[in-house]
């Protein structure tokens, strides 16, 4: 029996991190039907990988750049996918392959899977974030928006469908949030009803599957699993992890606002708390980089340990409390695992922007000096199932493990219906 290729379309970073949402998606479609993935890396391996020391961690990929061609039909036709993965995105890159599996008549599957939808109210950061990430690598950008363009020409549109295209997408760029939602994925998988209902509303072709949060799955059985390991030993310092998440690359933070909260918090626990508290930087496994941290560290003179890519189950269950901003996914394993959570905000960030705060999941911070009158409190948080219950079903649907078989049987469906 043939077996089915599954082509994801990924950014270089995941040569040396997982991606757990597709991971799991592709486990589950090869515990159904015999299948193997093979990847292409938008970027080549000559890019700025800092931050990355581990050996690739995938074997079946190649970088775009190693077909030697900007025809991304030619690509598709020597591949022959059954079906493409692509990643939440609005890259004019993955918009190429879409158009040209289009016309290839193999069917694309968009993976919406990041959980809230309130982000598309945030045009004015959008705006910002962009315009900076264009000034920063202009020239990367605009070659990957040319082989749009040519996508365009090679499947057959007209000079005058091509001009209109670049007017939309100058508007569309820098006014929305996840216009990749728009370009007409066969099939859409999404977290939550209420994501599905806001992908509705500027969609009508591509077909929406709520499937929960494939990324979670393996977590979720993990902690269920897990055996603390951790002895609380009387008087001693209480452990805390701070949580941080990319915010400034996805348009929603400045700089400023990123590096006054670090600082911030790290600076008054070591002024007022530092007999009490012993605190470790847990970033983003993927979209930050450990030398920024390093060298904002370094310039205040604190010494902080910084994880990265070590297991972060294991790193938060030797804690007895968590503190974070923004939102971030290791949230919904700190919830999990029951550990009272600390936001902080101090730039007036909107609460709907923050549901761990609007759900009263988290205690918030404003003000820096407020960090030490909270702390002895959040204890006294009460995290009962119920509550909890609530609030998984308003914004990951369920957290039952079956998130990636519901999204491959959404795949293999979507594949079967295009063969009959």
């Amino acid at each position: 029996m043939k077996k089915l290729k599954i082509l994801v379309l990924n950014k270089k970073e995941r040569l040396y991190s997982s991606n757990r949402t597709i991971d799991r998606i592709l486990e589950s479609l090869k515990e159904k039907i015999p299948c193997e993935d093979f990847w292409i890396l938008t970027e080549s391996g000559q890019g700025d990988l800092s931050g990355y020391d581990s050996s690739p961690i995938l074997k079946n990929y190649k970088f775009f750049e190693d077909y030697k061609t900007n025809n991304i039909i030619k690509i598709l036709e020597q591949e022959e996918p059954d079906v493409i993965l692509i990643s939440n995105d609005y890259d004019f890159w993955s918009r190429s392959f879409l158009l040209a599996a289009k016309f290839k008549k193999i069917p694309t599957v968009l993976l919406m899977q990041f959980g809230f939808d309130y982000a598309w109210k945030r045009n004015d950061s959008i705006i910002r974030g962009r315009l900076t990430h264009f000034k920063e690598r202009a020239k990367f950008l605009l070659g990957k928006y040319f082989l749009l363009l040519r996508t365009y020409r090679n499947i057959g549109k007209g000079f005058s469908y091509i001009l209109k295209k670049i007017f939309s997408d100058l508007i569309d760029t820098f006014s929305q949030f996840e216009p990749s939602g728009r370009y007409g994925c066969d099939l859409i998988l999404v977290h939550n009803e209420r994501l599905k209902n806001t992908i509705e509303k500027i969609n009508s072709n591509s077909k929406i599957i709520i499937t929960g949060d494939p990324q979670m799955d393996s977590i979720i059985s993990k902690i269920i699993n897990h055996s603390s390991s951790s002895l609380k030993k009387e008087n001693s310092k209480q452990k805390v992890v701070f949580l941080t998440t990319s915010m400034i690359e996805h348009g929603l933070w400045t700089q400023n606002m990123w590096e006054e909260t670090i600082k911030q918090v790290l600076l008054e626990i070591q002024k007022n708390l530092n007999s009490k508290i012993d605190i470790v930087l847990k970033i983003h496994p993927s979209s930050e980089k450990k030398m920024e941290y390093e060298k904002l560290l370094k310039r205040y003179h604190l010494k902080v340990p910084i994880f990265q890519t070590e297991d972060l189950v294991d790193i938060l269950d030797d804690a007895d409390f968590i503190i974070s901003y923004g939102d971030t996914w290791a949230l919904w394993e700190s919830l999990l695992l029951k550990k009272p959570i600390l936001m902080i905000n101090l730039f007036n960030y909107p609460v709907d922007m923050m549901p761990f705060v609007k759900e009263n999941i988290a205690y918030e911070v404003t003000d820096i000096s407020q960090i030490k009158e909270i702390i002895p409190k959040l204890n006294t948080i009460n995290l009962d199932d119920p509550k909890i219950k609530k609030f998984i079903e308003k914004y990951l649907y369920r957290l039952d493990g079956k998130s990636g078989e519901r999204s491959a049987d959404a795949i293999l469906e979507l594949i079967n219906a295009r063969k009959s």
